[in-house]
């Protein structure tokens, strides 16, 4: 799930997940969630974007040497990679 501060789901938010060589991502739908699929198991960086908002990679981190890594496994869903993104500072 990606909202924004207020707990509102972000529409259209892109959300990424790069590993040693792929990098693969998806889009929110209107409920804010999202499914990325083709992930061969191992372990990524994930992080989400959306216009008018700040980059957060997971796990609250601003910079992807801070992410928490997120381990993929074959047969199975990763579940709660979610993101809280705030609005950019005009």
């Amino acid at each position: 799930m990606v909202e924004n501060e207020a707990g509102t789901p972000l529409h259209y938010a892109k959300v990424k997940a790069q590993g040693d060589d792929f990098t693969t991502y998806d889009y929110t739908g209107a409920d804010g969630t999202y499914e990325v699929n083709g992930l061969t198991p191992g372990s990524y960086v994930v992080w989400a974007q959306a216009s008018g908002y700040t980059t957060e990679y997971y796990n609250d981190v601003y910079d992807s040497s801070s992410a928490t890594p997120v381990t993929v496994s074959a047969l199975n869903d990763t579940e709660g990679i979610d993101f809280t993104l705030g609005r950019v500072a005009q």
